[in-house]
């Protein structure tokens, strides 16, 4: 329930208090007006003690109204103990673009090629990205979607486990492989989209250059965080990626080793949450509950009383 329909609910139950009380102020004229004809009041005996169970005999009914305004207070809703906390904002959309090149099957400096550690690290990646959507897409000469955006990260944790390099024509386009990512962002409507692109060569296929892809990036208000892995001095002019992430407002990396492809991820991770920032939200403890149990326990008072010590005979 939003404030606006508890506010109602609010009004429309306390509405019914004035209602209440005019209920119970007509039936207490409609009892004093009630009278018995009788010829003669002499032969009507008048107690002059009155007894505690004459004094009060209202007590019951009394208590059965109480019962009824309880249940009306219980029906607008109390509530108490409002509070405010941060919690980080969530709506963040992430591609992992990657680049399967037949160069990906080089050894690194642990002896495992470039392409295990990277599903490694993005593993890793991906155990913090609860409430974040992802998706997968891979390139060589051409680009292809291996993941739609999805909540689902053990199904794109184990569609990276699969990876493999020779799955299309070799080659590197970086264009097609963003061009791709865009794809998949092109109807999200998360407040943050971003495209993770991790390659260890430079562009050489494709019929979209990388800086075209990244004004088209751009004007999509998608962030481009790159990633140049390169390993044991596997160096290779990474300026074009670092224009990529320029243009569109991300950040470039260079990876060396396992841990600063790790550094990499995480600092993206980092990054976006701060952009993305925190949010308040309201915690309402609502006390509907103790009420109509109190309700209950008081109508089952006056029940008890009506039947026994205020029991009327005939």
């Amino acid at each position: 329930m939003n404030l606006a329909d508890n506010y109602f609910s609010s009004v429309a139950g306390l509405s019914l208090i004035p209602a209440l009380v005019l209920f119970g102020v007509a039936r207490w004229r409609w009892g004093r007006s009630i009278a018995i004809p009788i010829s003669s009041i002499s032969t009507v005996e008048v107690t002059k003690t009155k007894t505690r169970r004459v004094r009060y005999h209202w007590l019951a009914e009394f208590i059965l109204w109480l019962s009824a305004l309880i249940v009306i207070i219980a029906l607008a809703g109390p509530q108490y103990g409002i509070a405010s906390n941060p919690t980080e904002l969530e709506g963040l959309d992430i591609v992992l673009t990657i680049d399967l090149s037949s160069s990906m099957n080089l050894k690194n400096m642990d002896g495992d090629s470039k392409l295990v550690t990277a599903q490694q690290v993005i593993s890793e990646f991906l155990e913090e990205q609860d409430g974040n959507r992802i998706g997968v897409v891979v390139f060589q000469s051409s680009a292809l979607t291996l993941s739609p955006l999805t909540y689902d990260i053990d199904a794109v944790d184990s569609q990276i486990d699969r990876l493999e390099t020779g799955w299309l024509k070799d080659g590197t386009a970086i264009g097609l492989g963003i061009s791709e990512a865009l794809v998949l962002l092109r109807n999200s409507s998360a407040r943050s989209k971003v495209i993770i692109l991790l390659t260890d060569g430079e562009n050489n296929a494709g019929v979209i250059s990388p800086l075209e892809a990244a004004e088209l990036s751009k004007a999509f208000n998608t962030r481009i965080y790159t990633i140049a892995l390169t390993p044991n001095g596997q160096f290779f002019e990474s300026r074009t990626l670092q224009s990529i992430s320029e243009v569109t407002g991300g950040k470039g990396f260079d990876a060396y080793t396992r841990e600063d492809l790790l550094t990499a991820y995480s600092t993206v991770a980092d990054l976006e949450r701060s952009n993305i920032g925190v949010r308040d939200y309201v915690v309402i403890n609502h006390y509907q509950t103790p009420f109509i149990l109190v309700s209950i326990a008081l109508l089952f008072v006056s029940f008890m009383l009506s039947v026994t010590y205020f029991k009327r005979f005939p």
